[in-house]
């Protein structure tokens, strides 16, 4: 009876062994060593219960191995059991493990470093099956699940490309490029399965602006938006051939423009007035609404965050001016104001880098506006309804490195630990699901996430080391 007690025993330690070894392990690759308490990262998931649980069985289990085997009558026999029983305890110690911690989501492959180091992206896009990264002096589109370059649209000097499309529709996107510091007055439709240029247009310099500008050319689900500030011209996506045109009124002019489904967004500015917003029908050109995004005759900086439905960000001057979230229905009816800071939390409304098409943490889903907050020093993904702008739902998440919304969920890397984790929300309610922990080495906090296929491609504004990557995709085991 004494030798199965201590063998049972040896079981154990195998077991409670492989807890301690592994659970160490991850919460040095992980987070460095040391996590919760005082420091600032928490605990790689599962460890800490694994760890503490683990340590003090140990305690318990390993004097009644010993002491079973010990007391045995065949104590020569028992020992060599026993360790047979310690490497077996090892296998169901794995698999709790593994259960507690989660997936291990392994890196496919990562793009090679930029040369010269420290060239920053100004965008980047999906379409389909492939990534795109936009630099100064090229866009390069890599296939998502064999990390292979598909194709490269090289810049020719001296130009740079100055603008982008915050989207794309159809297989197409859009840049600007002109000699470096002077208006951007060349626009490209780029076939993104290809990397071929389809056509070009050449606007008046001295209606736009001489660095690189956000929101200045857009496509909708069938035709490309192209806005200086005097006019908005809207082409044939595919073929270049001019639909419609709206010139701004005199004293007036056009500001920034987004587009998406069958509606574009811009912002008119004129001289003595607030701004307004207005939505326009992507396929005739012609207005579909107007109204103002401030109370009152202020002025005010805008920020266009969605186009379908129109979500704009409203920054007014001055002591009194409210810094709001406002959503326009289909009619252009505006919804009681979100206040970007209303003492409870503050709404990140800060864009995420990538001059020429920066990403905004505002997301359209599902009937719903989901974005990143700070409340009490906590981060938080909190989802509002586009009908009446009401918070439905609020998750405290440990940190955001990068987000991306699809059907009935949000997808997020966290910034929690040495190595980030993926995590996931039910757009239903909030409810986290824990996905896997990366093995970035080279997470930096400017990333753009797109998912595609079950894979998941981060894509990084900068990569400053030779440790670091522009582009990378993970995937589960």
């Amino acid at each position: 009876m004494s030798l199965l007690i201590g063998l049972a025993g040896a079981i154990g330690v195998g077991f409670l062994l492989t807890l301690e070894v592994k659970s160490w392990g991850a919460l040095g690759s992980e987070a460095g060593g040391s996590c919760g308490g005082t420091h600032s990262r928490p605990c790689p998931h599962g460890t800490t219960w694994m760890i503490s649980v683990g340590f003090v069985s140990l305690l318990v289990v390993v004097p009644i191995a010993l002491v079973g085997i010990g007391m045995s009558r065949t104590r020569a026999v028992g020992w060599v059991v026993a360790l047979v029983c310690v490497v077996g305890g090892v296998f169901p110690g794995l698999s709790v493990f593994n259960w507690a911690h989660g997936a291990s989501l392994r890196t496919l492959w990562a793009a090679p470093p930029d040369r010269p180091i420290g060239v920053e992206a100004l965008g980047s896009w999906q379409s389909g099956s492939l990534v795109m990264r936009a630099r100064f002096d090229e866009v390069s589109a890599y296939d998502v699940a064999t990390g292979n370059k598909a194709w490269t649209y090289t810049i020719l000097s001296p130009e740079v490309l100055c603008a982008m499309s915050r989207t794309v529709e159809g297989g197409i996107g859009l840049i600007g490029h002109a000699a470096e510091n002077q208006p951007c007055t060349h626009i490209t439709a780029v076939d993104l399965a290809s990397g071929r240029g389809l056509w070009d247009k050449v606007l008046p310099g001295a209606e736009l602006s001489p660095s690189v500008y956000a929101d200045v050319v857009a496509v909708s689900r069938e035709t490309a938006v192209l806005q200086t500030e005097k006019s908005l011209q809207g082409f044939t996506l595919r073929e270049g051939v001019r639909r419609w045109q709206q010139k701004s009124a005199d004293m007036c002019h056009f500001d920034k423009v987004i587009a998406g489904g069958d509606q574009v967004v811009v912002v008119v500015d004129c001289a003595g007035h607030s701004p307004t917003i207005r939505g326009i029908d992507a396929a005739t050109g012609k207005t579909r609404w107007e109204s103002p995004a401030v109370s009152g005759n202020g002025s005010a900086n805008i920020g266009l965050l969605s186009a379908a439905p129109a979500v704009v960000y409203v920054q007014e001057a001055g002591l009194r001016g409210a810094d709001t979230v406002t959503i326009f229905d289909a009619s252009g009816r505006a919804s009681e104001p979100i206040q970007v800071d209303d003492g409870r939390r503050q709404l990140d409304t800060d864009t995420l880098r990538f001059t020429a098409a920066p990403i905004y943490r505002f997301f359209v889903q599902d009937g719903l506006l989901i974005t990143q907050a700070l409340a009490d020093g906590k981060n938080l993904v909190i989802a509002y309804g586009l009908a009446d702008a009401r918070e439905r739902w609020s998750t405290r998440v440990a940190g955001v490195h990068a987000m991306q919304v699809e059907a009935g969920r949000v997808i997020y890397l966290d910034s929690s630990t040495m190595s980030p984790s993926l995590r996931s929300m039910s757009l239903r309610d909030g409810k986290e699901t824990y996905l896997g922990v990366t093995s970035f080495s080279w997470v930096t906090d400017d990333l753009t996430l797109y998912l595609t296929g079950g894979r998941y491609a981060f894509v990084a504004q900068s990569a400053n080391a030779s440790y670091q990557h522009p582009l990378a995709v993970v995937k589960a085991n």
